[in-house]
């Protein structure tokens, strides 16, 4: 490998887990971490940034290192505060997506929804018949048939550990045809395949909680 290449890859790792640290210790979101993490660290904007992966990594090695215990608890709680949500929603084939699936959340407590409906309207009237005070907001921009957002704090199902805030995208059911996009971290050790497959569904879900119950720091649940 040539010098400059060399020199290059080390630049990119030095502000992945540079973004890595904001991303953890300020709950920043990762798009900006990267862009602040290459200006202190290049001195300039407009530099080179390390893909997604690269910083997921990082950040996933970081939590490993620093707080491996409290990060896997702080996961467990989302992605069980998921399930209670999913499995009252299921009409409407909810899936798991996000940090609270791959294991990389940090900062304010949030889970994302997807749901595939074609009848967003009933699935609001199903949210008013369990008493949930939510907001309706457009997607994002980008995102093919998504209908709208809908937003609303819950209490985690775990004592003692607040509210989570919950973001359900709700899509045309026949987007679920589409294959998900698998996390660009698949293949690293000690990921999950339900981590990385990009959305998980109620029983994929279900396996997830049940395969990584109890998984020693750095073992793999893979079963």
């Amino acid at each position: 490998m040539a010098t400059a290449e060399r020199d290059r890859d080390r630049l990119l790792r030095e502000i992945a887990l540079l973004a890595a640290r904001h991303m953890a210790r300020d709950g920043q979101e990762r798009a900006h971490a990267k862009h602040k993490a290459a200006l202190a660290i290049a001195g300039a904007a407009g530099g080179p940034l390390p893909g997604d992966a690269l910083v997921e990594a990082a950040l996933r090695e970081l939590q490993r290192t620093c707080d491996e215990d409290g990060q896997r608890a702080r996961v467990e709680a989302l992605r069980r505060c998921a399930l209670h949500w999913m499995e009252r929603l299921q009409d409407h084939a909810p899936h798991l997506v996000g940090p609270a699936l791959d294991g990389t959340a940090t900062g304010p407590a949030q889970i994302d929804l997807h749901l595939y409906t074609d009848d967003p309207k009933q699935l609001e009237l199903d949210l008013l018949a369990r008493g949930v005070d939510f907001r309706v907001g457009e997607p994002p921009r980008g995102l093919q048939h998504a209908h709208e957002v809908i937003g609303f704090y819950a209490a985690d199902p775990a004592p003692d550990t607040g509210s989570i805030r919950v973001l359900l995208t709700v899509l045309d059911a026949v987007a679920l045809r589409r294959a998900a996009r698998r996390n660009r971290s698949a293949g690293e050790p000690g990921l999950h395949a339900v981590e990385a497959a990009g959305r998980a569904s109620l029983p994929m879900l279900r396996r997830l909680l049940q395969d990584t119950a109890g998984t020693p720091p750095g073992g793999d649940a893979i079963g």
